[in-house]
């Protein structure tokens, strides 16, 4: 089976996440905090979507922060359910043959589906719903 990803770079390394979840790319000035109820707002479009911005560094094993605010941010839809994260840059649309693909287990890393290479370099899929999952009491639906 053939799956379109969005392959981006966060902290000199490559990560890929399936098309059927992604949205749009954002950058910081699309982003705003409802200090009343602490929601984050997305604009997407002049169109308010409530959600959650999930800090990638804890599930990646990342301890550096590689964003700042002229960094891009990556706008998913899983469930009905908005979620935003920062990455350094998005680099293109590849269609992945899920052959070439090696399943990672799940013991070794629960966020990560998957790694395969291209073009010199290894990317790694995201188990975005597992990732979602673990943010799910901060998201607002």
């Amino acid at each position: 089976m053939i799956s379109e990803a969005i392959v981006f770079s966060y902290c000199n390394q490559f990560y890929a996440i399936e098309l059927q979840h992604f949205v749009t790319i954002l950058n910081s000035q699309d982003i705003s905090l409802n200090q009343k109820n602490n929601e984050i707002i997305f604009c997407i479009n002049g169109e308010k979507k409530k959600g959650s911005l999930i800090n990638i560094n804890k599930y990646l094993g990342i301890e550096n922060r590689c964003t700042d605010e002229n960094s891009s941010i990556i706008l998913g839809k899983l469930n009905n359910t908005f979620f935003g994260f920062g990455i350094t840059k998005v680099e293109e649309m590849l269609n992945i043959d899920d052959k070439y693909v090696e399943v990672i287990n799940e013991e070794d890393n629960e966020f990560i589906k998957g790694i395969f290479s291209f073009d010199g370099n290894y990317y790694s899929v995201l188990n975005i719903g597992k990732i979602v999952e673990e943010n799910i009491n901060r998201i607002s639906y």
